[in-house]
């Protein structure tokens, strides 16, 4: 067995443990973006308007290949209630300067500003609000008094508390 290790300690040192580990964070991070864009636009069915306007943002800068931080940003600016964050079963995604994904396991935040990130997690957000917004029926809006107030979420969801600190990806 020890003479296997050596040549995988060998080969992380030469490459890098970034460069063996960002695939799969990636592929973790924008899945977690997608189930919380789901989860979301189910349990803020009054914001169906928003999240329609946002996906529509979204395919925009999809199908011009514009990978940018303040493109996905402002996209998804028009969802009203993504100060507090898009709850999924893995983690939460929000608006904190730049597009943020909190991963629940390892109560650690990504910000995600690379080209690869941002492409991985466009497409993983469009994808969860189509199929939040296929799975919830429209909803009538509420009351203008009510749209201001503090988002209320459907019954039991949950809001999270975010770290104030990030990790670019």
């Amino acid at each position: 067995m020890s003479k296997h290790i050596l040549p995988i300690a060998l080969m992380f040192t030469l490459l890098g443990c970034k460069t063996a580990i960002a695939p799969m964070l990636l592929t973790t991070v924008s899945a977690i973006a997608g189930d919380a864009a789901e989860w979301g636009v189910r349990a803020y069915p009054q914001h169906r308007a928003a999240f329609v306007a946002a996906q529509e943002g979204l395919n925009g800068l999809i199908n011009s290949q514009t990978w940018d931080s303040a493109a996905f940003s402002a996209a998804l600016a028009k969802i009203p209630v993504l100060s507090v964050g898009l709850a999924g079963p893995q983690g939460d995604i929000y608006l904190r300067g730049a597009v943020t994904v909190f991963r629940v396991a390892t109560s650690l935040a990504y910000s995600v500003t690379s080209a690869p990130a941002l492409q991985q997690c466009m497409i993983a957000v469009r994808d969860g609000l189509a199929r939040g917004l296929a799975q919830s029926t429209a909803s009538p809006p509420m009351p203008l008094a009510t749209s201001l107030a503090a988002p209320i979420p459907a019954p039991g969801y949950t809001v999270r508390a975010h770290p104030t600190n990030s990790t670019p990806i």
